[in-house]
């Protein structure tokens, strides 16, 4: 049986696609600073995996302090971070132009509002390489609730036999389930850039999740072996293949799009 072939990529942002957690995570310690609180990266951070907010709110409650107040002091900090410093994840950028020169599309579904993630998108050049997004804005439920990735998928007519989701959190990974669709973990969205401030170091990896199956499976991205379909000029933006087990690091996925197509294990 020929292994699926994604043309349609569904990605969250935040984790994802940028590196946004260190500049969060600084955010947050800055806030917590004004109150004579110490912020712990790494724990933010695990919290965080849930949500920002419950991260904000866990330390409100622990400290006594108004949570609407430290959620604005948070906000304020995080809109005065550099955009320069939540960089797109190495290989991204390139898988996403691949997908769409091969006749596939790229898609966004996030928390974040809609102003900051055009900023975003278009600071580091990649505004041009999203059909359509979903955001905040849109008054959608937040995942993991699928309606966001429903309305994408119905909006545009995607296939789900070759829709992928793509995220950092497992609420994304339930969602793009829920939606009928594959899903792919992005394990490791904290950076080097995170430690600078006492967060952990993690490379980043692309772990494949079944559609039915809720556990996990040890499979990620990588390039197909020799590169033949590169070599060959053929259109196959992200095609299945066996498992390997192997886990490539970001900046191993960076080169290896220098050298051919792009397989998504299933």
């Amino acid at each position: 049986m020929p292994a699926p072939v994604f043309r349609y990529l569904i990605w969250d942002f935040d984790g994802t696609l940028v590196d946004a957690y260190p500049a969060l995570i600084e955010a947050l310690c800055r806030a917590l600073a004004e109150y004579g609180v110490v912020g712990e990266p790494e724990r933010i951070a695990r919290l965080s995996q849930q949500s920002l907010s419950y991260a904000v709110s866990t330390y409100a409650e622990a400290n006594d302090i108004d949570v609407e107040t430290l959620g604005e002091r948070y906000m304020q900090h995080y809109r005065a971070m550099p955009d320069s410093a939540q960089p797109p994840f190495a290989g991204v950028a390139a898988l996403c132009r691949r997908v769409v020169a091969a006749g596939g599309a790229n898609y966004i579904v996030t928390h974040r509002g809609r102003a900051s993630l055009v900023r975003l998108l278009d600071h580091h050049k990649m505004l041009d390489l999203f059909a359509d997004f979903v955001t905040a804005d849109d008054d959608y439920p937040r995942k993991p609730d699928p309606a966001a990735f429903v309305a994408i998928i119905e909006r545009h007519r995607l296939p789900r036999a070759t829709t992928l989701g793509v995220g950092d959190r497992d609420l994304d990974i339930r969602a793009a389930q829920a939606a009928g669709v594959k899903a792919c973990l992005f394990a490791g969205a904290l950076s080097e850039a995170a430690s600078e401030s006492g967060a952990p170091k993690r490379q980043p990896r692309l772990t494949m999740l079944s559609t039915t199956t809720p556990r996990w499976r040890r499979s990620c991205f990588h390039p197909n072996e020799g590169a033949r379909s590169g070599a060959q000029g053929q259109s196959n933006p992200v095609s299945g293949c066996p498992p390997s087990g192997q886990v490539w690091s970001g900046s191993r996925i960076s080169a290896g799009l220098q050298h051919g197509a792009w397989s998504a294990i299933a």
